[in-house]
């Protein structure tokens, strides 16, 4: 006998409080990932009917229930959370699926709400990532360092400790790549040094633009006065 999709979705989000210690991200989360089928399977057939929204939702739905979140923790962040701030996002994650199972929106509306639901999560998972960063990433602090965390690339846990400066500051963070250099270290005249050169490029612009009008007014006035100029030539 064949178990509806709604029925299906609530007996995953009543299982998902009962795995607090899963290891791993969002992603790493079976019964979240079962939730987030069973939502796409439920809402994508019912709820939209163009086909380029439906395709969208589909889309987001799988990215949410696949590498989104883990792209946006190990890309952006050292990709480690703490198991208690994890819960919290976890749980935040499962009441929003029940939310949205229980919807009546639909077409652009109902896209608009998956994309609201995606940044909610993102930013509560933003916050524990960057919490545990600040203490992992902080050599006064992160050798007292003693809660598990989770990591968000191996899905696994793990006992926290003092992260290296490549994982800090380095390439597995490409948006501090403007700030700082491939060791860590900041570049602090960088900023000055593009001023300088946009100046140099504005100087030397400039100087051929002055140098063609004068020799632009230098052969208009050979042009008016040829014959002028041609008893110079003679004398």
């Amino acid at each position: 006998m064949s178990v509806p999709a709604s029925g299906l979705l609530w007996a995953l989000l009543l299982l998902l409080p009962s795995f607090p210690g899963v290891p791993g991200c969002l992603h790493c989360n079976a019964p979240l990932r079962q939730a987030l089928a069973a939502l796409r399977a439920r809402l994508i057939p019912s709820h939209f009917q163009a086909p380029r929204l439906r395709a969208r939702a589909g889309a987001l739905l799988d990215g949410m229930s696949g590498g989104f979140y883990r792209d946006y923790a190990t890309h952006h962040y050292a990709g480690q959370v703490g198991v208690t701030r994890f819960n919290l996002v976890l749980n935040l994650a499962t009441n929003k699926t029940e939310e949205l199972m229980r919807t009546t929106l639909t077409e652009g509306h109902l896209l608009d709400r998956l994309v609201e639901v995606r940044a909610e999560v993102a930013q509560a998972l933003k916050r524990a990532l960057k919490e545990h960063q600040n203490r992992a990433c902080d050599p006064n602090y992160c050798s007292q360092l003693s809660l598990q965390v989770l990591d968000c690339l191996r899905c696994k846990m793990e006992k926290a400790g003092c992260l290296s400066r490549r994982l800090c500051f380095g390439d597995r963070q490409p948006r501090l790549v403007l700030r700082y250099g491939p060791q860590g270290l900041p570049i602090k005249d960088r900023a000055a040094k593009g001023r300088v050169l946009v100046l140099t490029l504005a100087g030397i612009s400039f100087g051929v633009m002055v140098t063609a009008a004068l020799t632009y007014r230098s052969n208009r006035r050979l042009l008016r006065n040829p014959k002028k100029n041609k008893a110079n030539l003679q004398q």
